[in-house]
């Protein structure tokens, strides 16, 4: 098969990838658009998801996934100084020499010596996130950000995520970039991690379709659909492991292609490209495996059917060891992908077909309408009328109905198929982030599938340039790729909080919730000193509010707190005794919570 502009597909015929300048220089104008138009869409991101924020806490917090409002306790950080790395090479060294003699102590019964017993401690400590305790509004501040004593901490980011649902792999990036920045907390340190790993993606993009999909015109024009589209936009603005995982998923795709191209004949740096985006990939992100899954099956269908008894058990084996290398590296993942509130509705998804028609139809149309900005039945219409009329084709001119073309689909059609009904069915919410790796697929499928249609039926290759421009255009204009109403962008979101004046804050939970203050962070690091309380745990702190004469108190107020609860706080805090009143300044409503300041006068 050859490409849009005449070069095969071949990455053993280097003539489809050799360097030209003028290929470069297309690239390089693209990539400066595509830069732009997400710096744009960055400029406009004003809030944050409540997962973006606790992206920013477990990447930077010292030794704690999830704000501990108390001020005491023996906790994680104080273990790890005490026992682990320290805060310095010397102390590091000092603590392995202390818990050497403390293990030969006990007789090398690691339960036995006072190291295991702490971290019991330690641990229910760090693990208790609800106490009615007053902290001040630095406490929150961090959170989120960097301090000076916690700056390249890695320790600190696999400790926050040994019980995360999810791999560490993006905070440790996160963490780096905020740690050149101790102590200040910004979008643009997420946002530009999105924008370089998305132009590396793109760059492999580029790559894997103008080495084996169709040359370097139609590698082009995929890569500025992709790049310039609402999607990639999305995937840029949320501040999440999303943009790193679709790179790792492109990088998975390009080993296998190589594999396939090579007719499943490895040589050693293919092995090894496909053991770094696989592992990585693993470590990126759990669901990651279903796609890889895909994959393998896929490839053992491809070699089967060419008789490659060998090829088949150097994949499985390859494919096994890089799984239990990635368990050796983050042995917790074991707890998180078989007993993970996220991971369990995936594995039950396998056994059930309950609305599943539902699921797939609703994630079909959020697939491609931020894509494409076209409904589902549309994009399964035209692959399916495309699908057809090339098989009918190949079996007029009687030729083979397995070649290289239909194992190249083959590689990405079925993990594409299988992640996207496994994951619509078994995902919590219907939207869009859990399907962000199969966004760069889209435009590949329909871009390559169109091509292949136009090959059938125009004969001259410059009109089929013209023919698939024109149609990659139309394209992009209909995935809407600058619209202001990008999912992640959340205009009048956290940025704008502000708290005018020093002030105290009582942040109300309704009965029953546990922390849910993360999502105002940056409000709340603002404030004096910050108390985090349910409604029916309002009388834990009768004498813990002193007020002075002229002194602000804001309540902040969640959705779903009773109504009476604002007065109870009025009447009774502070004491009638104290002389003081709490009067009332001003109200507001910030996202759905009511924040209402007082002062207190005598």
């Amino acid at each position: 098969m050859k490409g849009v502009g005449g070069n095969p597909p071949n990455h053993l015929m280097k003539s489809g990838s050799k360097f030209s300048i003028k290929y470069a220089l297309i690239l390089l104008f693209l990539f400066i658009l595509v830069t732009s138009e997400l710096i744009f869409f960055g400029t406009k991101k004003q809030g944050f998801h409540v997962d973006e924020m606790y992206m920013y806490g477990t990447a930077n917090s010292e030794y704690l996934s999830v704000p501990h409002l108390s001020n005491d306790g023996y906790r994680v950080k104080d273990w790890m100084l005490e026992y682990g790395p320290g805060e310095s090479l010397l102390q590091f060294f000092k603590n392995i020499g202390k818990d050497f003699s403390l293990l030969k102590e006990s007789h090398w019964h690691f339960k036995n010596t006072t190291i295991y017993a702490d971290y019991l401690v330690a641990k229910e400590n760090s693990n208790d996130m609800y106490r009615p305790d007053w902290v001040t509004g630095e406490y929150f501040h961090n959170y989120i950000t960097v301090t000076e004593s916690n700056r390249f901490n890695y320790f600190s980011v696999l400790n926050n995520f040994r019980g995360d649902d999810h791999p560490p792999l993006y905070a440790l990036f996160l963490h780096t970039i905020c740690s050149f920045f101790p102590g200040v907390f910004s979008k643009w340190f997420g946002l530009t991690l999105n924008i370089v790993i998305t132009l590396l993606t793109l760059l492999l993009l580029y790559v894997t379709v103008r080495d084996y999909l169709g040359g370097r015109n139609l590698a082009i024009l995929v890569t500025a659909c992709y790049g310039l589209s609402a999607a990639a936009g999305d995937i840029v603005t949320f501040i999440r492991l999303y943009a790193l995982v679709t790179f790792m998923t492109i990088g998975f795709v390009y080993a296998h292609l190589r594999l396939a191209e090579a007719d499943w004949e490895w040589s050693k740096k293919d092995r090894r490209i496909l053991i770094l985006f696989t592992l990585f990939g693993y470590l990126s992100q759990y669901y990651f495996v279903l796609f890889a899954i895909g994959a393998a099956i896929a490839s053992i269908i491809s070699m089967a059917v060419k008789k490659k008894g060998k090829s088949i058990l150097r994949y499985i084996l390859t494919m096994a060891i890089t799984g239990v290398i990635g368990i050796m590296v983050w042995p917790f993942s074991i707890n998180a992908v078989f007993h993970g509130s996220v991971t369990q509705g995936t594995f039950g998804a396998l056994f059930s077909l309950s609305d599943l028609s539902y699921r797939v139809r609703v994630m079909l149309d959020v697939l491609t309408s931020h894509t494409l900005g076209i409904p589902g039945w549309a994009f399964v219409s035209f692959l399916a009328l495309v699908t057809i009329a090339y098989f009918v084709f190949k079996a007029i001119k009687k030729e083979t109905f397995f070649g290289k073309v239909e194992e190249k689909g083959l590689l990405i059609i079925v993990p594409f198929t299988l992640y996207f009904t496994l994951v619509s069915k078994s995902i919590p919410f219907l939207v869009d982030r859990y399907i962000f790796l199969l966004f760069p697929w889209v435009s590949v499928f329909v871009i390559c599938c169109f091509y292949v249609l136009i090959r059938k039926f125009i004969k001259k290759e410059t009109i089929r340039l013209y023919a698939i421009i024109g149609f990659t255009l139309i394209l992009l204009i209909s995935s809407n790729a600058l619209r202001l109403g990008n999912n992640y962008l959340f205009t009048g979101g956290q940025e704008l909080d502000k708290v005018a004046g020093k002030t105290d804050c009582i942040y109300v939970l309704p009965a029953g919730w546990w922390n849910e203050s993360v999502d105002d962070c940056l409000l709340l690091s603002q404030c004096e000193n910050v108390l985090v309380i349910r409604e029916d745990d309002l009388d834990k702190f009768n004498d813990s509010y002193t007020p002075t004469d002229g002194a602000d108190l804001t309540l902040i107020i969640k959705p779903g707190v009773d109504e009476g609860v604002e007065r109870s706080i009025i009447d009774n805090y502070p004491k009638k005794e104290s002389g003081f009143t709490l009067v009332e300044k001003e109200r507001k409503t910030i996202r759905d919570k009511a924040v209402i300041r007082y002062t207190a006068e005598r």
